[in-house]
């Protein structure tokens, strides 16, 4: 909750109508959520200007606005003046983050940060009240509205920061201030907004500022150096990973995926201690990303019982590796992002389904944000395919389309591709080609957020599924 005083001490506005709410209980950065008492702020975007829609942020709930510019508005609706509504949230954000009492962890990287924020919810909130950013509320906006809606008086807070061009982790650091960091990885994504890898690292680590503690991804290049760097400041560095890849104390040492049962069981050793357990995750990369929140549970008590019944149930969340079990195969939804190392890691799955006597299919879209680097990391794409022995292929979009036509012109390629132009070709394509109810088959849907390649999926598949993890 945000009182009237709260929002003039935080962001300095002027009040040029007072209407009637004095606190409000949920900040508004979209104009069509439903709440009850909620500030609006009026965002001025590339698409859209917040200030023409306060009629519409007052009929789902919002009783107040901050504004940067004079406009009319509902009769009783309160009017905070501000000179940039998004640094005036920036602002309300630090207030409300100093304010909490709880535990705050935040975690950033190239791939794994919602998945990692989801594991922290679900096996902390096993004893403590837990927060966490909704959605992929990355951003310093969604980050700072999160604060806001936040309750004060939660155990832990658990942030997802998301960074596309310099200088914004800059300002992520100044809201979540937080006391634990969890690194996931470092790999080629939004190369457009900094040119390289080096620069990416450099501006994420600006999050671990004023950290005391460090989870870092020890199967990265990048992992012993950054250790040294941190360890030099003081902070308590714990590196995580594959047990082959480095010496730490959390390393995964072996897992053994069950396609029949729909499980992989794993064991890792924790501070020289070693656990056993299986959960309905497929790729060894998102059980690593197990590691630090097991790490942090055992500290607090939390017993390994109590976590295999989270385990057995874990729903992954939407588009991030979501599995639905269909006749003898499976679909894989993860479509939500993609980039180089995203991409490697779902190959790597279907390499280990292949060793298992499974058909495999990829369904590609363009990954998006690579800058300079696009067109090389695409031909690169279409390369990993035939490393992977993946021998049936639809691409989709025209920088998929692009890299096809200079990759398969010069080389033979062992399989057949094929280049859809349309969600509907897709599903065209694959139910043409395979045969139904599927027969030791996984086909992986993989593409940036704005090829909405979930639509692709055949609805036929769907809806004849065994079961699905992710419901």
């Amino acid at each position: 909750m945000i009182t009237r005083p709260d929002i003039i001490q935080a962001t300095g506005a002027k009040l040029v109508a007072p209407g009637k709410q004095e606190k409000f209980d949920k900040i508004m950065i979209d104009s069509r959520q439903n709440t009850e008492c909620g500030l609006f702020v009026a965002i001025k975007g590339k698409n859209a200007d917040g200030h023409s829609y306060l009629n519409d942020a007052w009929d789902h709930g919002a009783r107040g606005a901050l504004i940067s510019q004079k406009v009319k508005s509902p009769q009783d609706f309160g009017l905070f003046l501000v000179d940039d509504t998004v640094e005036a949230l920036k602002n309300l954000g630090i207030f409300c983050s100093k304010r909490v009492t709880g535990k705050k962890i935040a975690i950033t990287g190239t791939v794994g940060k919602t998945t990692t924020k989801f594991y922290f919810q679900k096996i902390l909130g096993l004893r403590f009240r837990v927060a966490a950013t909704p959605f992929s509320y990355n951003t310093n906006i969604g980050v700072s509205a999160s604060f806001c809606n936040f309750s004060p008086q939660d155990d832990f807070f658990i942030i997802e920061a998301g960074i596309n061009k310099k200088g914004e982790m800059d300002e992520l650091s100044e809201i979540i201030d937080p006391e634990i960091v969890v690194f996931t990885a470092f790999g080629k994504a939004h190369l457009e907004g900094f040119g390289n890898i080096e620069t990416i690292i450099q501006e994420k680590i600006l999050l671990a500022e004023n950290a005391k503690t460090i989870y870092l991804n020890g199967d990265n290049i990048y992992a012993l150096k950054l250790k040294e760097d941190f360890s030099h400041q003081g902070k308590e560095v714990i590196l995580f990973g594959l047990q082959n890849h480095i010496t730490s104390q959390l390393s995964l040492l072996d897992y053994q995926l069950n396609p029949t049962e729909g499980i992989t069981r794993f064991r890792f050793q924790c501070e020289g201690q070693v656990y056993r357990f299986q959960a309905p995750i497929f790729s060894p990369e998102l059980i690593i990303l197990l590691l630090p929140v097991l790490h942090q549970a055992f500290q607090l008590g939390i017993q390994e019982e109590e976590i295999q019944m989270v385990l057995n149930e874990i729903l992954l969340p939407e588009g991030r590796e979501k599995i639905y079990h269909v006749g003898e195969g499976y679909v894989i939804d993860d479509s939500y992002n993609a980039n180089p190392i995203s991409l490697h890691k779902a190959l790597n799955l279907l390499k280990r389904f292949n060793h298992q006597g499974y058909q495999t299919w990829v369904v590609l879209g363009d990954m998006l944000e690579m800058g300079s680097f696009s067109e090389a990391v695409h031909q690169e794409s279409i390369r990993s395919l035939e490393e992977h022995n993946i021998k049936n292929v639809i691409l989709y979009g025209s920088l998929m389309h692009g890299a096809a036509e200079k990759v398969l012109s010069k080389n033979s390629v062992d399989g057949e591709y094929y280049l859809a132009s349309s969600h509907e070709e897709i599903k065209k394509i694959l139910l043409d080609q395979i045969p139904f109810p599927f027969s030791r088959l996984i086909v992986l849907f993989k593409g940036s957020r704005a090829m909405k390649l979930e639509e692709a999926i055949p609805t036929e598949w769907i809806e004849h599924e065994t079961w699905n993890y992710s419901q």
